[in-house]
């Protein structure tokens, strides 16, 4: 079987992941760096004025001469892909563990289940009878 018949694909060259521009790169710092020197001045103190100098040099270097950066954002994109195979299933694992399987435990406990999977043959439908009934079906025609 070839990676074209499988269902996921497992290299980041295939998840369609792709180096943004050193322009958005450096304006993206920029803008982190400006919001990061003008924070103290929501508590009254003064600009974090390293901070906003760091973010002009961005700010400019994106726009005069971008190809400065290509090296930066290439090593922070690699630091990215890093994060993402780490984080992902460290996040998903936490949320399986710290919320379904406690909501699994619970339900199990006090004898609930969602999903009615018993047969029973006597029954004639597994429909669930509505009361009141619902709308016509003559006012439901264009739903969408």
């Amino acid at each position: 079987m070839n990676s074209d018949q499988t269902h996921e694909r497992l290299s980041s060259s295939e998840e369609g992941a792709k180096i943004p521009s050193e322009r958005s790169f450096g304006t993206t710092f920029a803008a982190v760096f400006v919001i990061f020197g003008v924070f103290p001045l929501v508590y009254g103190n003064t600009p974090r004025w390293w901070s906003l100098g760091i973010g002009a040099v961005f700010l400019v270097v994106s726009f005069v001469a971008p190809a400065i950066l290509r090296g930066p954002n290439k090593l922070w994109f690699m630091f990215g892909q890093v994060l993402h195979k780490f984080v992902s299933p460290i996040i998903l694992g936490a949320m399986y563990f710290l919320a379904f399987t406690p909501m699994a435990l619970l339900l199990k406990l006090f004898g609930k289940k969602l999903l009615n999977l018993k047969y029973n043959p006597e029954v004639a439908s597994y429909w669930i009878e509505r009361i009141p009934p619902g709308p016509s079906s003559d006012s439901v025609r264009k739903q969408f």
